[in-house]
């Protein structure tokens, strides 16, 4: 972390990190005692891997199998969840933001294989794995969906700010495949949002939205009603505005100030700070790299709130069709007739027509 803004590149490992050959011993070997408090970042040294900002903000799920590396991960991260079955870890996978599996021993094929299968499956959380940084350990994992490699030797001070790069980088990237896959949604309002996702400056209002998905803004706008989430409580216009104010706390906790995000946006000055106190707990110029970084975590999880509202799209089609279905027992109509194509019962109560 600079003195500016968080440090969200990625570093070069391969450089500065040992070799296995150097940290042969497995490092959860030697237990808790590996690791001193002195070795230990500042947040770590007051009870945990994050500082209390983001520590109820990132969940976190660690996958140790071997008995000695869980021993040693929860003395470095004691807030987080470790399983050892594989089976626990997969049904947990999809309701974490972070993932970290610990791999300390080569030639892990299996693993990555199942990982694989898993994170392409939950394309929302984050995979982080902790291993020796050698063509050995790296190898089974080349066609794996991770973010961050963290070396087993360093994992004390390198895992925080790897959590924290593997949550905002792919953030809105994540978000759009998360969206893509949401099944109780219209397919053109899931794909123009996850549009707007990627291209937050480029779609600023409900007609632009429409025109880059080729349909009309009254298709959108219903299809939106329809979700029985987001409706009754905000309007898609907010949503946009929320979609825009990622991309707003991401370049504010890389230290940019506030008239390249402007620029960076297309927006005004006004229009911006007007969204900010509307959507965020104070306006973009008062939040540090740390605290927009934090705001940004927030603002994501009640961006997914609000779309976890096309989940109970299914409640608001059940709705629909008990309505259908009392119309037409009123009428002496069965729903199933109208739909086989068979003459309505009905007709044959009333008689012959005159």
């Amino acid at each position: 972390m600079t003195s500016t803004g968080l440090v969200l590149d990625k570093p070069r490992h391969a450089s500065s990190a040992p070799s296995a050959a150097d940290s042969r011993e497995s490092w959860a070997a030697e237990g808790p005692s590996r690791v001193s408090r002195k070795e230990l970042p500042p947040s770590c040294a007051r009870g945990g891997l994050l500082s209390r900002r983001f520590d109820q903000l990132i969940k976190r799920v660690f996958y140790c199998p071997e008995p000695l590396t869980a021993v040693s991960v929860r003395h470095i991260d004691p807030h987080a969840t470790l399983l050892t079955g594989w089976s626990d870890f997969a049904a947990a996978f999809p309701k974490a933001d972070v993932n970290v599996v610990v791999c300390d021993a080569p030639g892990e094929d299996d693993l990555a294989a199942r990982l694989s299968e898993l994170a392409r499956s939950h394309r929302l959380p984050s995979v982080i794995v902790v291993t020796h940084l050698d063509v050995e350990h790296l190898l089974p994992f080349r066609r794996t969906p991770v973010e961050e490699f963290v070396p087993l030797a360093s994992v004390a001070r390198d895992l925080a700010v790897a959590m924290l790069r593997s949550v905002i980088n792919p953030l809105r990237e994540r978000l759009g495949f998360h969206l893509e896959r949401l099944e109780h949604c219209g397919p053109e309002l899931r794909f123009a949002l996850a549009r707007a996702l990627r291209h937050p400056s480029r779609i600023r209002t409900i007609q632009q939205l429409a025109a880059a998905q080729g349909v009309t803004p009254r298709t959108l706008e219903n299809q939106w009603k329809a979700l029985d989430g987001g409706a009754g409580e905000m309007r898609l216009l907010d949503l946009l505005w929320m979609i825009r104010l990622l991309e707003a706390l991401e370049l504010r906790a890389r230290g940019t100030s506030l008239g390249c995000i402007c620029q960076e946006l297309k927006v005004d000055l006004r229009s911006l700070q007007r969204a900010c106190r509307r959507h965020l707990r104070s306006s973009l110029g008062r939040f540090s790299a740390l605290e927009a970084a934090a705001e940004l975590l927030r603002l994501r999880g009640r961006t997914l709130a609000c779309l976890r509202g096309v989940e109970t799209g299914r409640r608001w089609r059940r709705r629909q069709i008990a309505k259908r279905d009392s119309k037409s027992c009123s009428t002496g109509v069965r729903r199933d007739d109208t739909m086989l194509g068979h003459t309505p019962r009905a007709v044959f109560a009333r008689g012959p027509t005159p």
